[in-house]
C-alpha cells in the first residue's frame, strides 16, 4: 500500500509541476479524464453511454454553438401577419434508412411528434423555364405529366431490382467498384430527357446528395437493404425539434455527472481551435476561444469529415499520414432545405412536386407540401413548401443573397401553379457548406475509397488511442444517417470506457499503406476484437 501511495504521489507531482510549467495564460480552464468535442448526435450518444452505461462522470463536452443538437438544428419561419413562428428542421429531418430502430425508439419514448412520409404521394411537372428573366419571353409553360404512364418509372425501377444482384457478382468475382453513373449505364439506365434526369435525381441525389458520377456503386445501393424498410420513413414535424429526443438523453447523462468532481460537464460557445495530442504530454490540451481545456486521457472528436478536411482544427502534431488519407479519401456531400412560409395553400395535396428544369439537372427539383393530411396542415401557423438542392446546385443556392434565392423560387413556382401565386410570407436559406461547424451536411461514400480507408478513419490516433474520433462518417453500414451518428458514438463510448477501466480496451490496427491490389470486399473484418 505504501509503495501505491508514493506512486499515485508522484504521479500527482509530475502532473502539478507540468501545469506550472505553462504559462499563466495557458492554464486549463478544467481537466476531466475525457473530453468531447462536439455536442451532436454523436457527442451526445458519448456522453450518454459513458454516464449512464458505464458509471463513467468524469468528461467533458465542448460545443461551439449555443445550444446542443449539432446537425439536430430548428429555425424558425414567422408570419408577419400573426407574429406566428413554425420551427422547422434545418438539418436532419426524417427517421429513416437503415438499422433506424433505436431513433424510433427514443421518439416514442419522447411522444416526437412524426408524420409518414409517402413519397408515392406526387405529382411531375416538366419545365420550359430557365432562370434567368429571359428565360420567362416567349416561353410555353410547362405542364403536369403522367410519369407512369410514360415507362419511365418501371424502366428504372426494373433496373434498380436488379442492381444489388449485379453489385454483389461483380463482388464475387473480385472486380473494381464503379460509379454508380457506369453501373447504372451498363444495366440500360442512359438518362436522355428533363424528366429522366429528374426520375434518377429523386432515386439517387435525394438520398446521397451527390451525383451518380461521384458516388459509389457498391456503397451508394448497399443502404437500400434497409432493416424495417417496410415501415414508412417519419418526417418529425415536433415544434421542440428532432433534436429534442437527444436533448433529453443528454440532460439524463449530465444529471448522473452532477456528483463528479467538476460541475460544469456542458461548455457552450466554446469553440476548439486546436488540439495538442502529443503522447509524450501527461494531457491533452484542446484550444479554444474560452481558454485551454485538458484531457488527462482521450480527445473524443465528432468534428463531420468536412470541418477536418478544411484545416478548422490544427492539429499538434499533425495527423499520421494514413489517418489524413483516409479523411480526405470520403465526401462531405450538401444537402440543402429551402423553407417558403405563405398565407394560403396554392398547391395540391400531394406530398411531393417533382419539378423537372429543361436546362439544369436537378434545379429545384422537389417541393415538399408540409401542409399536407397529418403534417400542419396550415391554419394560423402559415403554408409552407419547402425545395430542396443537392451538391453544384445547393452550392450555387447557397451563395445568392435571400432576395435572388426568393425570386428564383417564385419564377419556378409561378410556372408550376399560375401568375397568382403569392409571395411568400418568409423565407429560410440554410448554408450547410458554408458554415465553418460543419462545411456540409453528411457524410458520402464515393468511388475510389476502399473499405480499408473507412477502416482507418474510424483509427483512433497515438500509442494510448489519446484521440478518438467518432461520428455518422464513422457508421459503415449507416455514414450519412442520424442513426449512424449515435449508434458510433455509442459504440465509441463502450470501447473509450474499456480503455478508462483497464478492462478490455480494444487493439488498434491501421493500414499505414493501402494498395491498389488488395482482395475484394471488406478485407478489414478479419480483424476481430479490433477498434473497429
Amino acid at each position: 500500500m505504501a509503495r501505491l501511495s508514493s506512486l499515485l504521489y508522484a504521479l500527482a507531482a509530475a502532473k502539478t509541476a507540468w501545469s506550472a510549467a505553462l504559462p499563466s495564460d495557458q492554464q486549463p480552464v478544467a481537466t476531466a479524464d475525457v473530453i468531447i468535442i462536439g455536442a451532436g448526435i454523436s457527442g451526445i450518444a458519448v456522453a450518454r453511454e459513458l454516464a449512464l452505461e458505464h458509471n463513467i462522470t468524469d468528461f467533458l463536452i465542448l460545443e461551439a454553438r449555443s445550444e446542443p443538437g449539432g446537425r439536430a438544428h430548428t429555425e424558425s419561419l414567422t408570419n408577419p401577419k400573426t407574429g406566428h413562428v413554425t420551427k422547422v428542421e434545418k438539418g436532419c429531418n426524417w427517421i429513416q434508412g437503415p438499422r433506424r430502430q433505436n431513433i424510433t425508439k427514443l421518439a416514442k419514448k419522447y411522444n416526437l411528434q412524426t408524420a409518414p412520409q409517402d413519397y408515392d404521394n406526387r405529382t411531375w411537372f416538366e419545365g420550359r423555364r430557365g432562370v434567368d428573366e429571359a428565360d420567362t419571353v416567349d416561353v410555353a409553360a410547362g405542364k403536369f405529366v403522367d410519369i407512369d404512364a410514360s415507362g419511365l418509372a418501371t424502366l428504372y425501377d426494373d433496373i434498380s431490382s436488379r442492381i444489388l444482384d449485379f453489385i454483389q457478382n461483380r463482388l464475387d468475382d473480385m472486380e473494381v467498384d464503379l460509379t454508380a453513373r457506369t453501373g447504372l449505364s451498363m444495366l440500360g439506365w442512359r438518362p436522355k430527357t428533363a424528366l429522366q434526369r429528374l426520375y434518377e435525381w429523386v432515386n439517387v441525389d435525394f438520398t446521397t446528395a451527390q451525383p451518380p458520377q461521384v458516388c459509389s456503386l457498391y456503397n451508394a445501393f448497399e443502404q437500400e437493404d434497409y432493416v424495417g424498410a417496410d415501415e414508412p420513413e417519419q418526417l418529425v414535424i415536433d415544434q421542440r425539434g428532432y433534436k429534442h429526443i437527444f436533448v433529453e438523453e443528454l440532460n439524463a447523462a449530465l444529471a448522473a455527472a452532477a456528483g463528479s468532481p467538476a460541475s460544469q460537464r456542458l461548455h457552450l460557445d466554446t469553440t476548439v481551435t486546436e488540439i495538442n495530442w502529443s503522447p509524450s504530454s501527461p494531457s491533452r490540451l484542446v484550444h479554444t476561444n474560452r481558454g485551454l481545456f485538458a484531457a488527462r486521457k482521450h480527445v473524443v472528436s465528432t468534428l463531420s469529415i468536412g470541418v477536418l478536411q478544411d484545416d478548422r482544427v490544427k492539429w499538434t502534431p499533425p495527423l499520421p499520414e494514413w489517418k489524413q488519407e483516409a479523411i480526405f479519401s470520403f465526401g462531405m456531400a450538401v444537402y440543402q432545405k429551402i423553407f417558403l412560409l405563405f398565407d394560403r395553400a396554392f398547391w395540391g395535396p400531394e406530398q411531393f412536386t417533382y419539378y423537372a428544369d429543361p436546362e439544369v439537372r436537378g434545379r429545384w427539383p422537389v417541393w415538399q407540401n408540409l401542409n399536407a393530411e397529418g403534417f400542419f396542415n396550415g391554419s394560423r401557423d402559415g403554408y409552407i413548401l419547402f425545395n430542396t438542392h443537392v451538391d453544384a446546385e445547393a452550392r450555387r443556392v447557397a451563395r445568392m443573397p435571400d432576395e435572388d434565392v426568393r425570386a428564383e423560387a417564385m419564377l419556378k413556382l409561378r410556372e408550376i401553379y399560375g401568375p397568382d401565386v403569392p409571395e411568400p410570407l418568409d423565407i429560410l436559406v440554410p448554408r450547410w457548406d458554408l458554415d465553418p461547424l460543419y462545411m456540409g451536411s453528411y457524410s458520402n461514400w464515393p468511388l475510389g475509397q476502399l473499405d480499408q480507408h473507412h477502416w482507418n478513419l474510424r483509427q483512433p490516433v497515438g500509442k494510448r488511442k489519446e484521440v478518438v474520433f467518432t461520428g455518422e462518417s464513422n457508421s459503415r453500414e449507416m455514414f450519412g444517417y442520424v442513426q449512424g451518428a449515435w449508434e458510433d458514438g455509442k459504440e465509441t463510448a463502450g470501447r473509450v470506457a474499456g480503455c478508462l477501466t483497464g478492462r478490455e480496451c480494444p487493439s488498434s490496427l491501421v493500414y499505414e499503406t493501402i494498395k491498389t491490389c488488395v482482395e475484394a470486399g471488406s478485407v478489414v473484418k478479419r480483424f476481430e476484437g479490433s477498434w473497429y
